[in-house]
């Protein structure tokens, strides 16, 4: 909500409290001093012993300080009230890949198969990114954002190494539902480039893969596609009972995997990005890696972003002035000369 006070350390308005807990101990503090200056003298004779003290100088400068640390505190819990727009330039990127680990990626049309061509095509892009954050999401019949975010490129490489074609157990590739874990793996107010790059042979029936990458286009997020294997395909490996190589078979025939470079353009076209053929020329993976990194190297001066309005300084200068009229109060009488 715009309109409200809020607080950037809302804990520190616990310290309020310390207002009304001096105003307590100086008044304690003035009953115990008069009751110990009563067992000398009675109030007629205190009241010459000690001309110059006013009690309401001190009860006035007590409240005043009292008054200067309440807002003092205020002060340091930060309040914000109201936004206002702030200009930012938006640099680098923060860049997803979702890899297919189904186990059509098992195929050899791209010797020895199409997932280790793909994990070789990551690690490539690894060592070319500099300073952007990269995320990862695998996807079969499912998709999970297996690594967040991160500029770390060590832990990154270990996640990536773990998977296969055995890392998921839903059977099938849903590249839809890749799109969307991706959607929800991006900051939603970052002021970065959203870059996902998609790893697949497109081999799917997923109806819901084109409505999502229109609603990450809405988002912000360029999608570029990456088609690994070829479009004469190849058999599936299986492996059966008693370690014997097969290849899958529906309804009796063995099933054919082919790229699908058709979707993989659909998909890059609808979210402003390119589709590329991987053969296994590193070229490819230049050409792909030169587009996401001139995106990062652009800035947009013009771009704003809503901040929350800081007003910190207004309780702040008057815990000042307070604290100079409570010094300048003193606790002793004014006396005509």
């Amino acid at each position: 909500m715009t309109g409200e006070l809020q607080f950037g350390e809302p804990m520190l308005l616990w310290g309020l409290i310390l207002a009304p807990v001096w105003l307590v101990l100086s008044t304690l503090f003035y009953f115990w001093r008069q009751k110990k200056l009563a067992r000398f003298a009675d109030s007629a004779v205190l009241g010459r012993l000690t001309p110059d003290f006013s009690p309401l100088r001190f009860f006035i400068r007590a409240v005043v300080f009292a008054v200067a640390l309440f807002f003092l505190m205020l002060a340091a819990a930060q309040p914000k009230f109201g936004v206002k727009p702030v200009p930012v330039q938006r640099r680098g990127v923060d860049l997803i890949i979702a890899l297919d680990v189904s186990k059509s990626m098992d195929a050899n049309d791209i010797s020895p198969s199409r997932l280790k061509h793909a994990t070789y095509s990551i690690d490539t892009l690894l060592d070319k990114l500099a300073g952007d954050r990269i995320g990862l999401v695998a996807f079969a019949g499912e998709a999970v954002l297996v690594h967040p975010l991160t500029t770390r490129a060590a832990g990154f490489r270990i996640t990536l190494d773990t998977l296969d074609t055995d890392s998921l157990p839903v059977p099938g590739t849903a590249i839809g539902r890749a799109i969307k874990a991706a959607r929800e793996g991006f900051e939603q107010r970052s002021i970065k480039h959203k870059v996902l790059v998609i790893i697949t042979d497109g081999e799917t029936h997923d109806t819901d893969a084109l409505v999502q990458a229109r609603q990450a286009h809405e988002e912000g997020v360029v999608i570029y596609t990456l088609g690994i294997g070829t479009e004469n395909g190849a058999l599936i490996p299986e492996r059966i009972v008693g370690g014997r190589q097969d290849y899958k078979k529906d309804e009796g025939k063995y099933v054919m995997s082919k790229l699908n470079a058709k979707l993989l353009q659909e998909l890059a076209q609808e979210s402003g990005g390119s589709f590329y053929r991987y053969t296994g020329s590193e070229d490819v993976l230049d050409r792909l890696y030169g587009k996401v990194a001139q995106m990062g190297q652009e800035e947009f001066a013009e771009q704003f972003k809503t901040m929350l309005n800081d007003i910190y300084q207004y309780p702040l200068l008057a815990a000042v002035l307070l604290i100079f009229f409570e010094m300048a109060v003193g606790a002793r009488r004014w006396r005509k000369r």
